[in-house]
């Protein structure tokens, strides 16, 4: 923890008032800042969808964008509640197989291709940057990836709940950075769990630049949950 929200969040307790909230102005201003200062990228308030956890937020995407039997693709190995989204909700995993160079992980691109223009194939969740494999994926990389995703109709849901841990001589790319049409085509899941050791506040930021995909969440975000509030002290330790 870093003591200004260790000092943010005592002095919320220390004022007795905790009760259920919406995001804040000051919520907003603080999100957006980062992602404009700190990843180039100027997203939109209106853009920006909460959830309790990334987690959460891969089950209501696969929902939203697919139906049972459809194909969700992932780059694999990866994180494991990525092929629980997709096996619990009834949907066919479509396996890419990442090429173990030795140090690094890189894409099979015949392989990715192939798998993106089965007409089934309607989602791939990105894990970028990539857990467990660590890898940071290239501009060059993702702009490939985009073009195959949009070329063949998939919708790319890029988790980068780890962008801001990147070591000293690297560059993290956001995947909505690439062109106006990838960010067009996206869902980018953000949060400040991993970087600011934060996890247990439940609060993300999805963005959704799109107002039809972005409609699409929302309804399956409200059937899915009677409250779909985020913790109060999580939007006070974001911002």
């Amino acid at each position: 923890f870093r003591s200004d929200i260790v000092s943010g969040v005592k002095n919320v307790l220390d004022n007795q008032v905790i009760g259920y909230n919406n995001p804040t102005p000051r919520y907003y201003d603080a999100v957006l800042g980062w992602m404009r200062d700190h990843h180039n990228w100027n997203a939109k308030k209106e853009w920006i969808v909460n959830t309790d956890g990334i987690v959460h937020a891969f089950h209501l995407a696969v929902k939203a964008f697919t139906k049972p039997g459809e194909g969700v693709m992932l780059m694999t190995p990866v994180y494991y509640p990525m092929y629980h989204a997709i096996r619990i909700n009834n949907r066919k995993l479509v396996e890419s197989p990442l090429i173990d160079a030795g140090d690094h992980f890189e894409i099979d691109w015949d392989d990715f291709e192939k798998k993106a223009k089965d007409p089934n194939t309607k989602l791939f969740i990105f894990c970028s940057p990539h857990n467990p494999g660590t890898r940071l994926w290239t501009k060059e990389e993702q702009e490939r990836i985009a073009k195959i995703c949009l070329e063949n109709n998939v919708i790319v849901c890029a988790d980068e709940i780890h962008n801001d841990l990147v070591m000293p001589g690297y560059k993290h790319v956001m995947y909505p950075t690439i062109s106006k049409e990838a960010e067009q085509n996206s869902i980018i899941m953000t949060a400040p769990s991993k970087a600011f050791n934060l996890a247990g506040f439940q609060t993300s930021n999805i963005f959704i630049p799109n107002e039809k995909l972005r409609q699409k969440f929302l309804d399956v975000m409200h059937t899915d949950q009677a409250v779909y509030r985020c913790n109060y002290l999580g939007y006070v330790a974001c911002y």
